[in-house]
């Protein structure tokens, strides 16, 4: 994928008219409408100079919130939980190509007040209540910090792997769950203390997440029977691995919706050689694809809207195919083209 995932360190505006009136910065302190849609995009087109923008559901006020030198990049935004704040990637571009480093800044959601935190980084996420943000650092060490990134600390070794996800927080912020060695789940408390073993499986483990509830971890594995990644669901005890999907197909990147009642994940089918959108029920029921994309178009990102009606994705693309930026409902019907880009997230 995108990998969430094995998976796949993968916001173009289409018309000259909207870079120079959509894109311009806000000045209230919130934007427009209540819940946009951050996302990224190649500037200009079929680039890895990429920037951070955002764009209502409807289509509408798409705006450009980076605005960096060319030889720079922007990646991997992310909300914090009022909605109020964004945190992104900021890496050097060497030779036209994206570099393994990048710095971690913040800024608010209307693009104002951009700040660099830490020097390098990766993968940076808010807890839950807001007042703490953790990323990993060269690739091993999970670490957090204060909001203006102050009093940094150690929190535990982690195994980056081929997943852009290698750890995710309890909803209620007390822990958080992280991939340990390539075949390890582990838990720990928020500050550090107390890193326990989860379960240990044959195969790789990637991109764990916690669901809504705290009830479960929904995470893909290398399943030894099938040689491919599977979607495995375990209790935060490691008393109940159960799992769900057995498509003989790369299962990765699990994410729950807003309620914990299902789990979106992303299929690669080597067979047909496409990137596929599924949908399926918490226990592993109603399996059903809503969307699929033949591999040249890149693999598939995807986000929730914040009360489970909607599903916001893109086609990543490659440096000459433009990502695509999508929205539909969470049956798969009502599928519109939003705009050019990759790597959605739902402002909560």
């Amino acid at each position: 994928m995108k990998t969430s995932s094995v998976f796949k360190l993968i916001c173009l505006i289409g018309a000259v008219a909207l870079l120079g009136g959509c894109c311009k910065k806000p000045t209230k302190s919130k934007p427009d409408c209540e819940q946009h849609i951050l996302f990224r995009t190649p500037f200009p087109s079929q680039s890895y100079h990429t920037e951070i923008c955002i764009i209502c559901p409807d289509g509408t006020n798409q705006r450009r919130l980076t605005h960096t030198e060319e030889e720079y990049y922007c990646d991997y935004a992310s909300w914090s939980p009022d909605g109020m704040k964004i945190l992104f990637h900021r890496g050097l571009l060497i030779k036209k190509e994206v570099t393994e480093g990048a710095s971690i800044w913040i800024m608010d959601a209307t693009g104002s007040n951009q700040r660099k935190l830490v020097d390098e980084g990766s993968f940076p996420l808010f807890s839950p209540g807001g007042s703490k943000i953790t990323y990993v650092e060269n690739r091993e060490q999970l670490k957090v910090m204060n909001t203006d990134g102050s009093d940094i600390k150690d929190l535990t070794e982690v195994y980056f792997g081929l997943g852009k996800s290698c750890y995710s927080w309890s909803p209620d912020g007390s822990q958080l769950v992280y991939v340990r060695s390539s075949r390890e789940l582990y838990k720990v408390n928020s500050d550090g203390s107390d890193s326990r073993k989860i379960i240990e499986l044959q195969g790789r483990v990637c991109e764990p997440a916690w669901s809504p509830d705290g009830s479960k971890i929904a995470f893909s594995s290398l399943s030894p029977d099938t040689g491919n990644h599977d979607i495995y669901v375990v209790d935060p005890a490691g008393a109940e691995l159960q799992r769900l999907t057995y498509l003989r197909t790369s299962d990765s990147c699990p994410v729950w919706s807003p309620d914990g009642t299902r789990i979106l994940f992303h299929v690669f089918d080597p067979k047909k050689d496409t990137y596929e959108l599924w949908l399926m029920n918490e226990d592993g029921s109603n399996q059903h694809k809503l969307y699929e994309s033949p591999i040249t178009m890149g693999g598939l990102d995807f986000s929730w809207s914040p009360d489970g009606t909607k599903i916001t994705f893109s086609r990543a693309g490659w440096v000459d195919v433009e990502p695509e930026l999508y929205i539909m409902n969470s049956d798969g019907t009502g599928k519109r083209f939003l705009t050019n880009g990759s790597q959605p997230l739902w402002q909560p």
